[in-house]
């Protein structure tokens, strides 16, 4: 197993990444037709206002920061985990993004339904977009970190 060493090319394609990734998030949750979905469930009690974490503008820095954490973070288990996922080249990345889901999205979605009173639109928009934008991050990251010499594959033409 070949060792993969942190060092300045992963950290500045990392970034560079998460930022890539952080513009997919903003493409699938502040759409019109996602927005439309989430207007109608403003008021429900379930639902948290912008207001509670001192208006949109926090809000969004919160998310963001959050965002930007988790995705680090999951840059580092891919990297880990990269020659024990499935297939070679971008194939990996699609099965990370898959893997995560079924760890992270799926869970939170079902523990919503049956934990809490939250509506049941927000909760499949949660898994689409959520196995969607995890996906599509895997993506970025087996399609950038291989053209970039960070990761091989066998066949380096995918």
């Amino acid at each position: 197993m070949r060792e993969i060493l942190i060092n300045n090319k992963v950290v500045i394609l990392g970034g560079i990444i998460i930022l890539a990734q952080l513009a997919v998030y903003s493409i699938l949750w502040l759409n019109p037709y996602v927005e439309s979905i989430t207007a109608q469930f403003t008021n429900s009690p379930s639902v948290k206002s912008y207001e509670y974490f001192g208006g949109l503008d926090n809000w969004m820095k919160l998310r963001t920061i959050y965002n930007a954490v988790i995705l680090a973070l999951l840059i580092k288990l891919f990297l880990m985990f990269y020659e024990k996922l499935p297939g070679t080249g971008w194939v990996k990345g699609i099965w990370f993004g898959l893997i995560i889901s079924a760890i992270k999205v799926i869970p939170e979605a079902f523990n919503k339904w049956t934990l809490i009173v939250y509506p049941d639109q927000l909760i499949l928009l949660q898994l689409v977009n959520g196995t969607l934008g995890l996906v599509i991050f895997g993506l970025l990251l087996s399609t950038v970190f291989l053209k970039a010499g960070v990761v091989s594959s066998p066949n380096n033409n995918e």
